[in-house]
């Protein structure tokens, strides 16, 4: 029997033990979660450049051979970053696609990055007729100017160069038509 009653008190403080080691992990759980919320400001970061926000200036030359500055933008344009193998990237290219050839090629920027034009190849079919297409680095002019931290990452920017949409769905819906 006290063998018994000691096997009792050993789990039981065992137990007690476990209890409190736990406590303490949640409590580092919750410090760890209110710092990186600190560090991101909260909740989901941005991929780029937030709403009202003005895009640095940028000259790049896209796979046709064409300028793109900073200074040619004079309308609503629709802005991607895309990572060809990147899985995301890939889910979203048909929507993006969709709505560039709402909005016409001359009012959609399509930035290919952290690949070469060879890997980029299947993408640059789908986005070519439909975007003005530069294939950068990650550390790119463009990417630079649009502060872009994740792929992949849409915009709208206006004639003033702010951005007015960031986003997915919104940057999708309500594409600028056509003029």
């Amino acid at each position: 029997m006290p063998y018994l009653v000691a096997a009792v008190l050993f789990v039981g403080l065992l137990c007690l033990v476990d209890l409190l080691m736990t406590f303490g992990v949640i409590r580092r759980l919750r410090e760890h979660g209110a710092a990186l919320a600190g560090v991101s400001g909260g909740g989901v970061a941005e991929p780029l450049l937030g709403v009202g926000e003005t895009v640095g200036d940028f000259a790049a030359v896209s796979v046709d051979g064409e300028p793109v500055l900073r200074a040619f933008v004079d309308r609503e344009t629709i802005v991607g970053f895309l990572s060809p193998g990147c899985p995301p990237c890939e889910r979203r290219l048909p929507e993006f696609v969709a709505a560039a050839r709402a909005a016409g090629r001359d009012r959609v920027l399509a930035v290919l990055t952290d690949t070469t034009e060879a890997d980029a190849a299947p993408m640059l079919t789908a986005l070519g007729p439909v975007a003005r297409v530069v294939v950068e680095a990650e550390d790119g002019a463009l990417t630079k100017a649009f502060g872009v931290t994740a792929f992949p990452a849409f915009c709208r920017i206006d004639a003033g160069h702010t951005v007015t949409v960031v986003g997915f769905d919104a940057v999708f819906a309500d594409a600028p038509a056509e003029v």
